[in-house]
């Protein structure tokens, strides 16, 4: 965890303070740092080399994914799009109540709900930091079928999903935690920033990471999950922008990235963490 959260520090809009007695070794640092590492912090110009043109490739009702990977930008990502007014659509999450409980595989949870999607979501800490099997908490919001099972932090975004006169769902985003939900709101899924918002690409600092983020489309009736690696926030708006997305956030990223697609990790990754919250989408058919 304290390098995620050192991660999602660096991430925010804050400027460091400027300390003239560390100047010169700030500077050696730096030099050494662009020198030796495999990693850059400058974007990559990815808009140039996305594709002009989206093929979903439709893996359930109403549920289509889509794939794409660069080797010579060493970056990939996988995005699921869903048309959230499909007949049957059901959503679930974790956790279920409040307080601190087991971590779990996004995978498992999946599994068990014999979800066509599963993505993880807010960040979460644990209740003894080192110890690899300590319980869990959500860092934000979390709303399960209408009730609050993790309170907001508004320093925080969060997807939300609400029931439409039609009865279908319908997606939004909101900047903060504590700004007023829509009617009828049943799910809320913290995350951490806003990255788009009406096609507006917003500003942070040019840090890579493996990331998961959702998007909404169509005024808010499709939403769009996206993991990938290697990109900056960013570039991810980007990615969103050309998946036909107008506004997006950011999840959890780093170990704790997941997407699951018909009970596979789309999203290769070393080592995946157990997460304390995650949401998972089926068609439940007559």
């Amino acid at each position: 965890m304290k390098r995620k959260y050192l991660i999602n520090f660096l991430d925010t809009h804050t400027a460091p303070v400027f300390k003239p007695g560390l100047f010169f070794i700030a500077l050696c640092s730096s030099l050494l740092f662009l020198l030796f590492s495999c990693t850059t912090l400058h974007t990559t110009g990815i808009s140039e080399n996305l594709p002009s043109e989206i093929t979903w490739e439709q893996i359930a009702p109403g549920i289509s994914e889509y794939n794409f990977s660069d080797k010579e930008l060493r970056i990939e990502y996988h995005a699921v799009r869903i048309e959230l007014n499909t007949p049957g659509l059901a959503v679930k999450c974790i956790p279920q109540e409040a307080g601190w409980q087991k971590a779990q595989s996004v995978k498992a949870f999946a599994d068990k709900e014999a979800a066509v999607v599963a993505v993880n979501t807010a960040p979460f800490r644990q209740k003894q930091k080192y110890m690899p099997f300590s319980k869990v908490m959500p860092v934000g919001i979390i709303m399960n079928g209408g009730k609050i099972v993790s309170e907001p932090d508004p320093r925080y975004c969060a997807l939300v999903l609400s029931r439409t006169d039609g009865g279908h769902f319908a997606a939004s985003i909101i900047d903060s935690q504590t700004d007023t939900m829509p009617e009828k709101a049943e799910y809320a899924f913290g995350g951490f920033w806003t990255i788009l918002r009406n096609g507006e690409i917003k500003k942070f600092r040019q840090i890579k990471d493996v990331r998961t983020a959702a998007g909404t489309a169509e005024n808010g009736n499709v939403l769009i999950l996206m993991a990938g690696k290697n990109f900056t926030y960013e570039e991810c708006a980007q990615i969103f922008i050309a998946l036909g997305a107008d506004t997006a956030m950011q999840f959890d990223g780093g170990s704790s990235s997941s997407l699951v697609i018909k009970k596979r990790n789309i999203l290769k990754q070393p080592y995946i963490r157990k997460t304390a919250a995650a949401a998972c989408f089926s068609i439940i058919q007559d």
